[in-house]
């Protein structure tokens, strides 16, 4: 499952309820759509020429908008947008016309699931085509940079593809005695070396471009313009120039290449245990994971993350002497008892890395074991006192699905924190990925759900809704967690895991009805609670709810139903009988998600609400459009024109409220204010504005 990320979806459909309900589909899945309806050309090149959109849902057979106009609208716009075709029912033809049209699939408006499926293809493609060309447009600019470096450099360098220059630098044209660039520009390299070494360079230069070592160091002579001969350095290494292919040429007298070597060398080196540097480990993995050759392809590297155990005893005991002698010591048997291939590094204060490349996993879990074992039966001995010392390590096998650097230490590193946690001195093999919700993906949400609902193990959480004008009196809103064997599921997660598990009704049941119990004993506050589309259209949820507050010995109660605004559009009739049975109840309604439909503005005129609680996506994007903040301040003044009270949640910095004020919100919540607790016993009286 997806963290919520925005999608701009242009929708041309001719049933409303038809392009709510797909909208749905995706904001079930995780998606926080900004839906536009086109109803014609020109409201397509209307919406492409504001906010950069997504993608673009069309109906082939609408007469305003035929889909080959839509195709030409979008290419002449210049804009990179994905197109689907939308059908009644599945047609195999139809779908082969418009993909040879260049249209991404055809679905069925019956089909949520093949929709969604599409919907995510080509959202991630759309993002992928974006990232490139980022990335292409910064492999530009760092290009003219570097070329500008290169330039200005005091170190005599050129590049050289099939053995002739195609570029050198000032310093390299002035190194033989030139003084025009393009005297040596086509020149090949050999013809800069001198006779007697010729021979010999060609062997070695060929060998090194049959090698597949990233860079090599010749001791050579080369011959200036005017037959002088110098004892140089020349330094070999993989590069590319204007995208082709081509190798990086540096040129140094002897003692510049041995005081070169010597400054990479200590640049590279953790001065305290002479392993390499985080910095410089970081850079070496990186290079292993992501240029790999056909031969290394699925090869299997091991790391290992050993952290020092117990360092607060051990400063608070002996100081940070005795720590820096335990590091120093650690760090030499770490060297000892892995492979001569392996590579070591000091990664942070007490905590160590080894790759170890093209390793089996029973290996490396030996290699471990030998290495805490070390650890532990070698004191260390600082100020004269002996000090024992263990290590926890953890162990991640990566390889060509590793990602970047830092995600495989951080996979070998939280290894290494199971095993502290569980009492160091212990090797701790990373087992497999986690999902996104942060639960093993072979837990069933089915059975992990349903048992924590009939073991009412669900909690309700509070957290206020507060006014920014009046009093109002108190007022929060129900937030649900699970937390169980298996870890934290938070109110969206857990909703989203019940909407799979087809108990979203149920868990709705149990939160209102417990909800209920927590506000007798007193006068009842106001409560927000949600109930999803699935609760709305199962059995009569007007009956449940006054069942629901008879049991609790409520006749009447500030209840505020919240209503998400795409159930509001599909079950509009449901929602109207709801309506009517609980004002006599004393409750009300409240739009949730206001602003992210495709007619926001008809909800309002069909029911009586009495509340919207603004899309969260819109409120993030207030300070960073203007368009945005035009289109919230119309929403609030239509809200207020039909009686509406309007909320605006997910604040996490106060810093947000005075733009809220002069937009004027009536009622404001988020983290800023409180987290969501078990208790209803906020102070109301200190936001008051």
């Amino acid at each position: 499952m997806r963290t919520e990320s925005i999608l701009r979806l242009l929708i041309a459909e001719a049933s409303l309820n038809d392009a709510e309900r797909l909208i749905s589909v995706l904001r079930n899945v995780g998606y926080a759509v900004r839906p536009t309806r086109v109803d014609g050309v020109e409201a397509l090149q209307g919406a492409l020429a504001g906010q950069p959109q997504d993608l673009l849902v069309c109906a082939p057979g609408l007469e305003a908008l035929p889909i080959n106009a839509a195709l030409r609208t979008i290419h002449q716009s210049g804009h990179d947008v994905g197109v689907i075709a939308l059908a009644e029912t599945e047609d195999a033809e139809l779908r082969r016309e418009v993909m040879a049209m260049g249209i991404a699939d055809l679905v069925s408006k019956a089909d949520g699931d093949h929709f969604r499926y599409v919907v995510e293809r080509e959202h991630a493609a759309l993002q992928s085509r974006r990232s490139q060309r980022r990335l292409e447009a910064a492999l530009r600019e760092s290009e003219r940079r570097c070329e500008a470096l290169l330039e200005s450099s005091r170190d005599a360098i050129a590049y050289i593809h099939d053995g002739m220059h195609i570029f050198a630098n000032r310093a390299y044209v002035e190194r033989f005695g030139l003084s025009e660039r393009e005297e040596i520009e086509g020149l090949p390299l050999l013809d800069l070396i001198a006779p007697a070494e010729q021979s010999r360079f060609r062997d070695l230069f060929r060998d090194y471009s049959r090698s597949e070592e990233p860079s090599a160091e010749l001791r050579t002579r080369i011959r200036t313009a005017d037959g002088t001969e110098q004892e140089v350095v020349v330094t070999l290494t993989e590069g590319s120039w204007d995208g082709e292919a081509a190798t990086q040429i540096l040129i140094r007298e002897h003692e510049e290449a041995e005081l070169a070597e010597r400054l990479e060398s200590l640049s590279r080196q953790d001065m305290l245990t002479g392993l390499l540097n985080r910095n410089h480990f970081l850079a070496r993995l990186g290079q292993i994971l992501t240029t790999g050759t056909e031969e290394d392809a699925g090869a299997q590297h091991a790391l290992l993350y050993l952290r020092l155990d117990h360092v607060e005893a051990i400063q608070q005991n002996l100081g940070i002497g005795a720590v820096d002698q335990a590091v120093a010591d650690t760090a030499a048997l770490l060297e000892d008892h892995v492979p001569a291939t392996a590579l070591c590094a000091r990664y942070g204060d007490t905590t160590f890395v080894a790759l170890l490349p093209s390793a089996d996993i029973h290996g490396v879990l030996a290699v471990a074991e030998s290495v805490r074992h070390a650890v532990e039966n070698a004191p260390s001995r600082s100020g004269g006192h002996t000090l024992d010392k263990t290590v926890s390590i953890g162990v991640a096998m990566v390889g060509d699905n590793a990602g970047t650097a830092e995600h495989a230490v951080n996979l070998a590193a939280e290894a290494s924190e199971q095993a502290a946690r569980a009492g160091g001195n212990r090797v701790h093999l990373q087992q497999g990925h986690p999902d996104e919700d942060g639960e093993e993906a072979a837990i069933d949400p089915r059975t992990r759900i349903g048992t924590a609902l009939s073991d009412a193990m669900v909690e309700r959480l509070y957290q206020p809704i507060v006014a920014l004008r009046d009093a109002g009196g108190p007022a929060y809103e129900l937030i649900s967690r699970l937390r169980d064997d298996y870890g934290t599921l938070e109110d969206d997660t857990l909703r989203r895991q019940a909407r799979q598990a087809e108990l979203l009704p149920e868990l709705d049941r149990y939160l209102l009805t417990g909800a209920l119990t927590d506000a007798t004993g007193g006068e009842p506050p106001r409560l927000f609670v949600t109930l999803a589309g699935e609760t709305l259209a199962g059995s009569n949820p007007a009956e449940w709810i006054t069942q629901a507050m008879q049991s609790t010995g409520l006749r009447s109660a500030p209840l505020v139903i919240q209503i998400p605004e795409s159930a509001a559009v599909t079950q509009l009739g449901r929602i109207e009988q709801l309506a009517a049975k609980l004002s006599g109840l004393g409750a009300a309604l409240c739009l949730i998600g206001f602003g992210s439909g495709l007619d926001s503005f008809r909800l309002l005129n069909a029911l009586p609400i009495g509340y919207v609680r603004l899309d969260e996506t819109l409120l993030s994007e207030l300070d960073a459009d203007e368009a945005t903040a035009r289109h919230v301040g119309e929403l609030i003044g239509n809200a207020h024109e039909h009686g509406c009270r309007v909320i605006a949640g997910g604040l996490a910095e106060a810093r947000q409220l005075a733009r809220l004020w002069r937009l004027d919100v009536d009622l404001v919540q988020g983290s800023f204010l409180r987290e969501p607790a078990p208790e209803m016993d906020y102070d109301f009286s200190a936001l008051v504005m």
